[in-house]
């Protein structure tokens, strides 16, 4: 029976694929507990606490926003403007769009919530540079900045 058993095993190379499998199994488990432990220990942040706003390329005609501001800047920025409740506020990214002669041909104006912290720009004109500004604008529709991106040139 046993004979019998160890030939079928051998003929189907059963054997083989079994402890083949369950040493890739074992592996897998092994490498997923490492993988937990560093997470745990290493873990990557939601937030770093600081003030910063970042434009990259995509592509040509694509750029990236991204950016993360202090409670404590968007306070300041909150009194100067004239409001008391940060739920008052009108939060904007100011998408400035600047010509070959460096001059600020135009700008747009992009309504974001508190909790956004990116964005995609569409439709970016070849040889113009863009920079980005994240801020309030009060009743009297005046532009008060957080902060500043960088410059892209196209």
């Amino acid at each position: 029976m046993i004979e019998s058993l160890q030939k079928y095993l051998n003929q189907n190379d059963l054997s083989t694929n079994f402890f083949r499998s369950s040493s890739l199994a074992q592996k897998k488990r092994i490498t997923n507990n490492l993988v937990k432990n560093i997470e745990s220990k290493y873990s990557i942040p939601d937030k770093y606490n600081v003030n910063n706003i970042h434009l990259g390329l995509k592509n040509p005609m694509t750029a990236y926003i991204y950016w993360e501001y202090t409670f404590d800047r968007i306070n300041k920025t909150l009194f100067k403007a004239g409001y008391e409740d940060i739920r008052e506020v009108v939060l904007l990214l100011r998408v400035y769009s600047i010509d070959r002669n460096n001059k600020v041909e135009k700008y747009n104006d992009i309504r974001v919530e508190l909790d956004d912290s990116n964005l995609y720009l569409d439709d970016l004109k070849v040889d113009h540079s863009y920079t980005v500004e994240l801020g309030i604008l009060n009743s009297e529709e005046k532009f008060f900045p957080i902060i500043k991106s960088n410059q892209i040139d196209l």
